[in-house]
């Protein structure tokens, strides 16, 4: 059996993430922490797969919803994640922007 090493403090728990104390302790509740007394303690084996699902989280595309009934499905969550769709919406909220305008100025 291996040994565990303990990180005893926000100290030793923002040193090992990258972070610092005052992030550690705000997202205290996200960070696989435990309390002994008043003092945050962590295994630093499961803070390293904590901090791994971060960055595997980050980095998965969210899959796809169905469109809710009666939109088109240009309203995929996707849609902005890709550069080229992206850009096609940017322009059409800017074609609708200039038609809104345009009436409120004729009006």
């Amino acid at each position: 059996m291996t040994d565990r090493i303990r990180l005893d403090g926000w100290k030793q728990i923002a040193a090992a993430i990258g972070r610092s104390v005052r992030w550690c302790a705000y997202h205290r509740r996200d960070l696989p922490v435990f309390f002994l007394g008043s003092r945050a303690c962590c295994w630093e084996d499961e803070l390293v797969e904590w901090q791994d699902a971060q960055r595997y989280r980050r980095r998965e595309p969210r899959a796809p919803t169905p469109s809710p009934a009666g939109q088109p499905s240009d309203w995929d969550d996707d849609l902005c994640t890709h550069p080229d769709r992206r850009d096609e919406l940017i322009a059409e909220v800017v074609a609708t922007l200039k038609q809104a305008l345009g009436r409120m100025v004729n009006r």
